[in-house]
């Protein structure tokens, strides 16, 4: 864990929901009566070449590990999107595969800007997982 406070910012986005932006966890939207507790992710992977991939899956951990062990043959595994450069957190899976289709659709610049704004240096955020 950093010894630094965990800065974030919420407040109420379209339909209701809940959006919170966080430095350490990124950004985290949620419905306000949820019952259960549902997780489902948007990430972007990115190799040391730069080539960026997008995703949604419903556990992260474990979709990281299958892109760095290449266990699915593919894009990743092509282009070596290893690195876990950013990712945000949903409780409603459709809502986390609308957001996935509108970053596919933006230009790389946009992306790149996203990205930085998690993630300034574009390290992979994967690797404090285990300490």
């Amino acid at each position: 864990m950093s010894t630094q406070a965990e800065a974030s910012l919420s407040t109420v986005g379209p339909l209701g929901y809940i959006v919170t932006i966080n430095r350490q966890r990124g950004v985290i939207i949620h419905q306000n009566n949820t019952m259960r507790d549902y997780n489902y992710y948007i990430y972007i992977m990115a190799s040391n070449s730069g080539t960026l991939y997008i995703g949604v899956t419903n556990s992260l951990e474990h979709r990281v590990y299958e892109h760095k062990s290449n266990l699915n043959p593919g894009f990743t595994q092509k282009y070596s999107c290893h690195k876990l450069v950013y990712f945000e957190h949903f409780t409603d899976i459709r809502i986390a595969i609308a957001r996935e289709k509108q970053l596919k659709r933006w230009r790389r610049e946009k992306k790149e800007f996203l990205i930085r704004t998690m993630n300034r240096s574009w390290k992979d955020l994967s690797l404090d997982w285990n300490k």
